[in-house]
């Protein structure tokens, strides 16, 4: 927050830059890849020197790499080399940028509306993702609810009947539709990073 303070406090380019970098370094170390690439394509290039706008456009090629942004990640390295000369680690990453772009794609991605439309019926949400254990469980705590809201009708409990079906409306249709997108964008990250480790062990034996 301070970086990004001093950045709209800037009185030039060169200030704002220099705030900016300073949080996208804090975000990488942190592990947010992808909002560190994206602080990066906020600077102001023309306020750099040619060694700097050589080091960010690394950056942003390697951030985006490492968030699985590989389109980005392959815009950013053209970039590079049209007008730089890239060194051996530079090369490395490209061979690696460009495969995944041009094969990532082809992954069988589970898809996030899929999840959580599935996620309406307990426990189709968790085993679209191969999660059948916590699935079964969703489905039995929905079940247990309903089965409490159930009882309560037929002894006139309206008030508790009532509780109970706002606790399995609660857990269905929100948090589990939370909890299967989560789920899916999990199990897409582990198929991109075997993918990309498979990738670099083929390249790079």
């Amino acid at each position: 927050m301070e970086q990004e303070r001093e950045a709209f406090r800037a009185a030039t380019a060169a200030e704002a830059n220099a705030a900016l970098l300073a949080k996208a370094r804090c975000l990488k170390q942190a592990g947010s890849y992808g909002d560190a690439a994206a602080t990066l394509t906020r600077l102001a290039m023309y306020a750099l020197t040619p060694e700097e706008q050589q080091e960010v456009l690394y950056e942003k090629e390697l951030c985006s790499y490492l968030a699985g942004d590989f389109e980005a990640a392959a815009s950013f390295a053209d970039e590079f080399n049209a007008g730089f000369e890239p060194w051996e680690a530079k090369r490395k990453l490209d061979t690696l940028v460009y495969a995944m772009a041009g094969r990532g794609e082809a992954l069988p991605l589970k898809k996030d509306g899929t999840a959580m439309a599935l996620a309406f019926l307990p426990p189709l949400g968790h085993w679209y993702t191969g999660n059948y254990g916590e699935g079964l469980l969703s489905m039995g705590l929905n079940a247990f609810a309903a089965g409490i809201g159930a009882v309560n009708i037929w002894w006139c409990n309206y008030l508790t009947a009532f509780l109970a079906g706002a606790v399995a409306l609660d857990y269905t249709f929100m948090g589990n539709q939370a909890r299967a997108s989560f789920l899916v964008e999990q199990y897409n990250y582990r198929l991109r990073e075997d993918y990309r480790r498979s990738l670099i062990q083929s390249l790079y034996p």
